[in-house]
């Protein structure tokens, strides 16, 4: 029952794009799903296989990616601010440790058709330079 309930409550707050909010705690998402954090915490870890700032950094840094595509002229600064990175140090290390490249390269690499079938699709393969990148 709680895991239904958590399960359903982190489904609409991601709809909601929940995750872009700065200074979010766990425990602050727990009491927004009306349970304790060790449930939430254990979810995590049993469900997810990470925290739940792992988790929220991935969910971030999907969104960027989406972003960095459909919006090739924003700045890599405001693409991070708008996911819930504020500092601009913070959104490329944490884009790096996700993708292993900047938010910059990963725009230059992924522009057009390529991009979108790796975003729908999952990780293709791609040629760059001597290097081959995910």
């Amino acid at each position: 029952m709680i895991d239904r309930k958590i399960r359903d409550g982190l489904a609409a707050w991601v709809e909601e794009k929940g995750y872009r909010e700065g200074g979010l705690l766990p425990s602050d998402l727990a009491r927004r799903l009306d349970v304790e954090p060790e449930q939430l915490s254990a979810f995590f870890s049993l469900y997810m296989g990470c925290s739940f700032k792992e988790w929220r950094k991935r969910l971030r840094i999907k969104d960027a990616q989406k972003m960095l595509l459909e919006k090739p002229t924003l700045p890599v600064s405001r693409v991070g601010y708008a996911v819930g990175i504020s500092d601009h140090s913070d959104f490329r290390r944490q884009f790096t440790d996700v993708t292993g490249c900047t938010p910059s390269e990963w725009r230059s690499i992924n522009r057009g058709v390529l991009g979108w079938l790796r975003l729908l699709f999952g990780k293709i393969k791609v040629a760059v330079g001597n290097r081959v990148r995910l």
